[in-house]
């Protein structure tokens, strides 16, 4: 009788232990849910671009002004878009350039577009033209570029980036892409021996977890 008992407690003990495992666990998928569908309300606008652009890129890119996939062979004058303007074809960005901006300002200008940090260099001369701008933001902020680099990380090796500047083109050849953390940033601020562009926004999108870097090199 003694051992009967005692395998029943143990019974009891064990469908205890199993039903605190399953509340654990299911209150852990629970909150992990919920935590996704808050993530993807806050970012929606940013990630529904994500997925419009896995489905039908065309639908997101800026229609080609240039004959073919080469660079147009012309010169810097008569540009076909605004100046102090930022255009990446491939993933449907045409946003205008606030320059100089400082820390003081940065937050306010992104409202507005991307910035451009002061200090660096300008399209045309040697250095490093350094442009950063968001890849997500809270919907209910305002502004029209919250989600401008959201399909930043797309671009690759060769594609183009164009920059109107004092009424010139000046166009840039992607040549690296790199995720680095935001305390390595200071590097790729730095001076150049050649003219470079740099882009750069926060990744992966809704994060500040990394620093998602475009550098190309000028063209003509």
């Amino acid at each position: 009788m003694a051992r009967n008992l005692n395998d029943f407690y143990q019974f009891l003990e064990y469908v205890t232990r199993r039903r605190r495992a399953w509340f654990f666990v299911k209150n852990c998928l629970l909150f992990l849910f919920l935590c996704g569908v808050t993530f993807g309300i806050l970012n929606f606008p940013a990630l529904s671009m994500q997925l419009q652009y896995r489905v039908a890129p065309s639908t997101i890119a800026l229609p080609k002004r240039i004959h073919g996939s080469d660079f147009p062979i012309e010169t810097h004058s008569q540009p076909r878009y605004p100046n102090n303007t930022l255009i990446v074809e491939k993933i449907g960005v045409q946003a205008p350039i606030l320059w100089d901006s400082t820390t003081e300002n940065i937050e306010e200008n992104l409202t507005q577009g991307v910035v451009h940090l002061a200090g660096s260099a300008y399209p045309g001369q040697k250095g490093n033209v350094f442009i950063t701008g968001h890849s997500s933001n809270f919907w209910w902020r305002k502004g029209d570029y919250n989600t401008v680099f959201a399909l930043l990380n797309n671009l690759a090796v060769g594609d183009e980036i164009v920059v109107v500047y004092q009424d010139k083109e000046f166009h840039y050849q992607v040549h690296r892409k790199l995720k680095v953390a935001p305390g390595e940033i200071g590097q790729y601020t730095q001076s150049t021996d050649e003219p470079v562009l740099t882009l750069m926004t926060c990744w992966p999108i809704g994060t500040n977890w990394k620093r998602l870097i475009v550098q190309a090199k000028l063209v003509f």
